[in-house]
């Protein structure tokens, strides 16, 4: 152990942290290119090309030392983070990278274009890869091309029956497939249309989203019109309590998070958000008495936990990407880059109850978010299969994980 290691671990004994393989710790979400093939409206990705920074894909052998130095301590792992990963040249020899590791869970996000051919049979093939989500916001062609500034919405429809039919041909349970769907003025009353389609076509679940930020300045946000997004999701809960599908939606707008007096939101730290009578999502909270390798009783996990990595290799402890990197993993050792000084540093401020300022952009409402507290953990039925409930499951809380 370096000098340099000593005196980290002196000065923040109390932050520092070694990870041990039997704890499955990590939370791993990768980037493999800094790209993506289509321009979607409110997306980061238009504005980021204005930038005219090159497109860059993260090279096998990259890919291989990131696997080398995580994925023995990753229990949920996600490609990508922000970009497409399906457009990588190497993408199914990077899944069988993947393949050679044991990870509990394995997730691909995708916007379905690509999901196609080779790429979409090694997905279903990989005995890694345990759920695939399709972004999909509408199925009126206009309406799609509006949001997601391509006209792609024949071809993902088409992909996704494909893959469907493909995991039946190799008679597979999984991958489980979700579509996300981001809620928008632009689709809002296309919305129900878009829920039986995908219980039409067997998706296992649904998950609709607001769009971000959930503000009065966002032209496309619902929190403009509250009451219409409260009766569209009455429509969608209906709609989605007839159907074997798990369905994540957000609550609809009440007093606690919106004042309708002043039609203004309240932003707010929301981890404890009522969910929607009709949130009927799978999750499973972790047993308070379990050991575990995290501090009880700090507001947020992620500096400890969650690994988010961009196409260099540059390593940040959760979804807001907006300052320098937190280490290099392929440039680093692991020790170097979990207890950066930067992370013990953020760790501090954590224990020390400093999130309200370190943390103002951050609300966790929706499974996708980032782990914060100790909240519940997102789940698979066993073996994959559908509830056999028609209503709600029964034993939820108030966030979990994707």
């Amino acid at each position: 152990m370096g000098a340099k290691s000593v005196s980290k671990r002196i000065a923040y004994g109390d932050v520092f942290y070694k990870p041990d393989k039997r704890d499955k710790p990590f939370l791993v979400r990768i980037d493999m290119t800094n790209t993506c093939n289509q321009f979607c409206k409110k997306c980061f990705y238009p504005d980021y090309c204005r930038y005219n920074i090159p497109a860059h894909y993260m090279r096998l052998e990259e890919f291989r030392i990131i696997a080398s130095k995580l994925f023995e301590f990753t229990y949920y792992l996600q490609l990508p983070f922000s970009f497409e990963a399906l457009i990588h040249p190497e993408f199914e020899e990077i899944v069988e990278t993947i393949n050679q590791y044991s990870i509990p869970n394995v997730g691909i996000v995708t916007n379905g274009t690509t999901l196609s051919g080779r790429r979409a049979e090694c997905i279903v093939d990989s005995r890694n890869i345990t759920a695939v989500s399709v972004s999909l916001d509408a199925i009126n062609a206009s309406t799609y091309e509006n949001i997601r500034g391509k006209p792609d919405l024949v071809k993902v429809l088409e992909n996704i029956k494909y893959f469907q039919k493909y995991k039946i041909k190799r008679g597979k349970v999984l991958p489980h497939l979700k579509i996300n769907v981001i809620i928008m003025r632009s689709n809002l009353e296309e919305l129900p249309s878009l829920i039986e389609w995908c219980i039409a076509n067997n998706v296992d679940e649904i998950e609709f989203f607001h769009v971000d930020p959930i503000t009065a300045e966002n032209d496309e946000s619902v929190v403009n019109l509250p009451e219409a997004y409260n009766e569209i999701h009455e429509k969608i809960g209906r709609i989605a309590s007839n159907s074997s599908q798990y369905v994540f939606l957000p609550p609809p707008f009440s007093p606690e998070n919106f004042d309708f007096k002043t039609r203004q939101y309240i932003p707010r730290l929301c981890q404890e958000i009522q969910r929607s009578e009709y949130d009927s999502s799978y999750s499973d909270s972790f047993d308070p008495e379990a050991p575990h390798p995290y501090p009880v009783d700090v507001f947020c996990i992620c500096p400890w936990m969650t690994q988010v990595i961009d196409c260099w290799g540059n390593v940040y402890p959760c979804a807001h990407r907006t300052n320098a990197p937190f280490g290099n993993i392929i440039h680093q050792d692991l020790e170097g880059c979990v207890n950066s000084i930067k992370r013990l540093r953020l760790r501090r401020q954590m224990i020390q109850d400093k999130h309200d300022e370190i943390c103002l952009s951050c609300h966790s409402i929706t499974p996708s978010s980032d782990p914060m507290k100790r909240k519940l953990t997102r789940v698979l039925p066993k073996n994959g299969e559908r509830r056999q409930d028609s209503g709600r499951s029964a034993d939820r809380g108030n966030s979990h994980e994707s």
